[in-house]
Parts: C-alpha cells; structure tokens; sequence
C-alpha cells in the first residue's frame, strides 16, 4: 500500500482524461510533472514509512531513473528534435508499452493464483479501495473550481504508477506477495477509474 501510495504518474492518464473528455494538455503537463517528482521522492518515501521493508533509496532510484525517467527524456527530446518521427513512433510505443504490461499483469496472475485469490477475499480490497478513492477525492478536491482541473488531477491523483510499484517491489523488497497486490491493485484501478471517467464526461456533456 505504501508502494502504491508513493508511485505516482501513470502514462494511462492521458487516456484517462480522454474518455473524460478532459483537458489533455493538461494531463500531460501533470504527467510530466509527476513522473520525475515520482523518482526523486519514492526512494526517500519507502523506506521512511516502511523501515522493515529493507530498502534504501540507493538501491530504489537507479531502477526506477532507469525505467521511467530516461524514456520520459528521450520521449520529449525526440518529440522536440524530430516531431515527424515522434509521431510515427508514438503507436509503435504505446502498443510494445500495452502488451508488455499486459503480459506482465497477466502471467503474474497466472503464476500466482492462490496468492490473487487469497487478496481478493481478504480486506486488502477493502484498502485498495479506500486508497483509489480517497486518492481520487483529494485531487478533485483541492483542484481550482474549473470542472476540467478538478477531472484532471483527480484522475491524476487516483491513477497509481503500476509501473514504479512493481519495479520496486520485484527489484527492491523482492517479496511475491507485494508483487501480486501490486498488480492486482492495478486492475482494480483501472476498473474503477474508466467507468469513473465515462460518469465524469456525462454532466459537462450535458450542460452544453
């Protein structure tokens, strides 16, 4: 929970505030925002608030600068420096970034079933729950009183980085329960978070 609670920044934010029919700017310049502040911060984070875990942030930010920081870099250098090419790679990214955490969750599921099951009836959910929504209430809540803001970034605070949860739980704490609960609290944000975004779409589209 603490590793979820410290990761933030999702790349499928963008397509969060789309279904919302939010501003995608926005969400990208949160986005930006998010990833880096993610990096420098988790690896001071966990191991503050979760001392038994037996982590350092030595041993958290080279995986997590690795993995999300540098793509970010090359991401917006390529983007700015060759904006054709980062158009065409854009698809190809997204697609080869889908399937890999795709498999990932799914073969993680797979292999560990008992565990998945064992989360599911246990009050973890109850936790994960709670955590999403009281995630998505601060972020629309202290957001300015423009609709499209107080959308954005409570999205952008509900969205949870999967991706730098899981990193440190496989590279770090190395412990296979953290690893399922992380992926498993993945897919229960993702399940709430897409109908949640489809409800936010519907008052703006009728106030038009």
């Amino acid at each position: 929970m603490i590793l979820l609670g410290a990761a933030a920044g999702a790349p499928f934010l963008i397509k969060l505030v789309a279904i919302a029919a939010g501003d995608v700017a926005l969400g990208t310049s949160l986005l930006v925002l998010l990833v880096p502040l993610t990096v420098v911060l988790m690896p001071f984070l966990v191991p503050l608030l979760a001392p038994e875990a037996a982590v350092t942030a030595s041993a958290i930010a080279p995986p997590l600068a690795g993995t999300l920081l540098l793509p970010l870099a090359l991401g917006l250098l390529v983007a700015e420096r060759a904006p054709s090419r980062a158009r065409f790679l854009a698809p190809i990214a997204r697609a080869v970034s889908t399937v890999a955490l795709v498999a990932l969750m799914l073969l993680t599921i797979v292999l560990n079933l008992h565990h998945v099951i064992d989360i599911v009836a246990s009050r973890a959910i109850v936790a994960l729950l709670l955590l999403f929504a009281g995630s998505f209430a601060i972020g629309y809540v202290v957001a300015s009183p423009r609709p499209e803001r107080r959308v954005v970034l409570g999205l952008g605070t509900a969205q949870r980085n999967i991706a730098a949860a899981t990193i440190v739980a496989a590279e770090d704490i190395k412990d296979n329960d953290t690893l399922v609960l992380v992926v498993v609290a993945s897919i229960i944000d993702l399940i709430i978070l897409i109908p949640l975004a489809r409800w936010l779409r519907t008052p703006r589209r009728g106030a038009k």
